[in-house]
């Protein structure tokens, strides 16, 4: 085992000394700013429709997942449509992240032993990552937008996920090609011009079930996914990682153990999750066996990932550091998880509080889904506050107050719901992408890749929780209240006995065209068992917004605890797409790596490469 872990030790060792440093102790060489190469223009532009494309179909489609349901079901298991795209992210985003591994420094040649996340990317190359992932995309639209079932819309978007999670590396990607000064304002245009799919996404999608087919979805997706592929199979030729080893000895040095432990607990764990409190109950082996079963998995996982592998999908020495990557991992988990299950959940209680038409509830999420990329855009101005914990600290303390706000909304607090939307939606979507721009500028440009690539993974994981959690809070909730409520609003009004079960049966199914057949029924009951509906749902949505509250107050303190990553935006270019090289290691590393093969550098030349040797190491 020790000899197996020796590699890793002098990589975290490494990474030890670069933390202890501290990123708000470096000292700056100033940098010129660079010329972008005309190829940025293309490149960029399919990156934003690629982002856009799995905006479009997880947006889209969580905003409408009941019309669905209804179309081609019922089925019980319809949330999974949405859960299996959070866990596509959460369980390929190990394996992919890592974009490159630097060439030529001995030692850092080593991390390709040592960091799996980068072992398919050196095997294929990143740009071939990116037009694999968009071929998944469309097989599983194709597979997707053809279902006649829940279950194969269900395989569609699984295979669908696999291409999403591959999408997530844009975030790393757009950032490497423009200096560092401008990330911030690159990784916002990408929210901005996603504006049509996540912004207006709920508006658009119940304009598409009113007039077209929710399967026009997945044909906007695929128009979308075909046009970024010929962008970037033409335009996009960065430089190939360097690799001493073979493509077969890459790939049996990935950690497939770990990620099948990790794959197989995360999705046990949420079908017992997902099961709880609606389909059985917490208390049932149906649900505590694969809870128990796939929490066992994970934690078996992590025992693999610090003891048992030389190559683990997470490495640990990235964890040790509390302020630049440990914390803000789990301000991602905090955010993600509220956000991703409200684009499912609003439009559910837009429906069951304030109006049942298709076109006001798609206006009514408008808000929400508009401020979270309001947010999102207004990160470009993060270069402008110093220091930026402080800021973290305002997106997570906007997030918490709002949430908690939400929970006080009843079935006439239409425009209260709105404004507190809106503001909720905005701290959101700030943190969101804020922690995005401060990881990235935590660690070393040659780990961008890894770390953007588990802040995915974490937010894939959080989303898939967040839905499962959620809807069973809801689920329990409801059957719990709404029974008596709706037996104390209608039995006294004269409701028969017997009428009673096939009215709460109708109120469940949301059959509001058979209540007026039940026997005894009158528009005075109909109009308390409305009431009665109304008030158990806004009761039913109250601890969600409860948990999400609790959550925000653990991210505002986290938020404190994090780097000040101001000194950091300079002019730095990592990867210039003219000279295909990353060019911050251009006139460093592979003239080292030169010189340890061989041995014929003259003097004056190995002083200079030394010098800026330093210099790259120490602007971590």
């Amino acid at each position: 085992m020790g000899s197996n872990k020796e590699p890793f030790e002098e990589v975290e060792q490494m990474e030890q000394l670069r933390a202890s440093k501290g990123i708000g102790n470096q000292v700056e060489h100033p940098v010129a700013e660079p010329h972008l190469n005309w190829r940025v223009i293309p490149v960029t532009v399919a990156f934003w429709l690629a982002w856009c494309a799995w905006q479009c179909t997880f947006n889209l489609l969580s905003g409408i997942l009941t019309y669905v349901n209804a179309d081609i079901g019922p089925d019980p298991n319809y949330t999974w449509a949405v859960i299996v795209i959070n866990i596509g992210i959460a369980v390929i985003w190990p394996i992919a992240g890592e974009l490159r591994s630097p060439p030529g420094k001995v030692l850092l040649q080593r991390v390709d032993l040592i960091i799996p996340l980068g072992s398919l990317s050196d095997t294929f190359g990143r740009r071939y990552f990116f037009l694999i992932g968009l071929s998944f995309s469309l097989v599983g639209s194709i597979v997707a937008c053809t279902a006649q079932s829940i279950p194969i819309l269900i395989l569609g978007n699984t295979i669908l996920g696999i291409g999403t999670a591959m999408h997530q590396m844009i975030l790393a990607g757009i950032s490497e090609i423009y200096p560092n000064k401008y990330r911030g304002v690159a990784i916002a245009s990408v929210n901005f011009v996603s504006l049509p799919f996540a912004g207006l996404g709920p508006y658009v999608a119940h304009i598409i079930v009113e007039r077209l087919t929710w399967r026009w979805i997945y044909y906007v997706a695929i128009i979308i996914d075909v046009v970024a592929f010929v962008l970037l199979a033409v335009f996009y030729h960065p430089p190939k990682p360097h690799r001493e080893l073979s493509r077969r000895q890459l790939l049996k040095n990935i950690d497939f153990l770990g990620l099948a432990l990790f794959a197989l607990g995360l999705t046990v764990f949420l079908v017992g999750v997902s099961w709880a409190g609606s389909t059985y109950s917490w208390s049932s082996a149906a649900v505590l066996v694969p809870m128990i079963c796939g929490g066992a998995l994970l934690v078996a996982c992590g025992i693999w990932e610090v003891y048992g592998t030389k190559n683990p999908l997470f490495p640990p020495f990235l964890f040790k550091d509390m302020r630049g990557f440990t914390n803000v991992i789990l301000i991602c988990f905090v955010a993600s998880m509220p956000l991703l299950s409200s684009l499912t959940f609003w439009p559910m209680q837009i429906a069951n509080l304030y109006t049942t038409d298709a076109v006001k509830i798609g206006l009514y999420t408008l808000p929400l889904t508009m401020s979270t990329v309001f947010g999102g855009v207004l990160t470009a101005t993060i270069r402008w506050w110093k220091p930026t914990n402080y800021y973290l600290v305002g997106c997570a303390c906007l997030y918490t107050v709002f949430t908690g706000l939400l929970s006080t909304l009843g079935p006439g607090d239409l425009n209260k719901a709105l404004a507190y939307a809106f503001l909720y939606g905005s701290g959101v979507g700030l943190l969101e992408i804020a922690i995005i721009v401060i990881v990235q500028f935590s660690v070393s440009a040659d780990h961008l890749g890894a770390v953007t690539g588990i802040l995915s993974s974490m937010r894939g994981i959080s989303g898939a929780v967040g839905i499962s959690i959620y809807g069973s809070i809801i689920s329990t909730r409801l059957a719990q209240d709404l029974p008596q409520r709706l037996a104390g609003a209608t039995l006294p009004l004269g409701l028969p006995e017997s009428s009673f079960p096939l009215l709460l049966q109708d109120i469940f199914s949301a059959n509001v065209a058979g209540i007026p057949e039940i026997p005894g029924i009158t528009p005075a009951i109909i109009r308390a068992a409305d009431t009665a509906r109304r008030l158990s749902w806004a009761e039913a949505f109250k601890p969600i917004y409860w948990l999400g509250a609790s959550l925000g107050v653990v991210a505002v303190i986290l938020s404190y605890f994090t780097h000040d990553i101001t000194p950091k935006m300079d002019n730095q270019l990592d990867l210039d797409l003219k000279e295909h090289e990353p060019s911050h290691l251009h006139n460093v590393l592979p003239h080292h790596h030169h010189h340890n093969h061989h041995h014929h550098h003259q003097d004056g030349k190995k002083g200079e490469v030394e010098q800026q040797e330093i210099r790259v190491h120490s602007t971590v």
